[in-house]
């Protein structure tokens, strides 16, 4: 995936250099297709390899659901900070979170 990302990040960088004038449109139109074909290449064997891997996808999936819990929790205590949420409705609506995420906790266990 880091080369996957790389690549992404090329192609990012390339498409502000065209919007600023900084690259001619044939130079961007080579490099752009090294890029797509570097990151469509790591995609792909980064696909095989989960393909073989299954424990890979799982963790990787339990990694994400992590991240997006943890970004879930942060909006709900920056909502009641902010006086959007109770403190009620605060507590009912961690105490799910916090479920959730102890259920991904003990999945990565086993």
């Amino acid at each position: 995936r880091g080369a996957a990302r790389a690549a992404a990040a090329a192609l990012d960088e390339l498409g502000r250099m065209q919007r600023e004038g900084a690259v001619h449109g044939s130079v961007a139109g080579e490099l752009e297709a090294v890029f797509q074909k570097r990151r469509d290449d790591a995609n792909a064997a980064a696909g095989a390899l989960h393909v073989e891997k299954e424990d890979l996808i799982a963790a990787e999936r339990r990694a994400a659901l992590r991240r997006t819990l943890a970004a879930e929790k942060a909006a709900l205590l920056d909502a009641h900070r902010d006086g959007r949420l109770s403190t009620e409705v605060l507590d009912e609506l961690l105490a799910d979170v916090d479920a959730r995420l102890l259920e991904v906790t003990l999945k990565d266990g086993h």
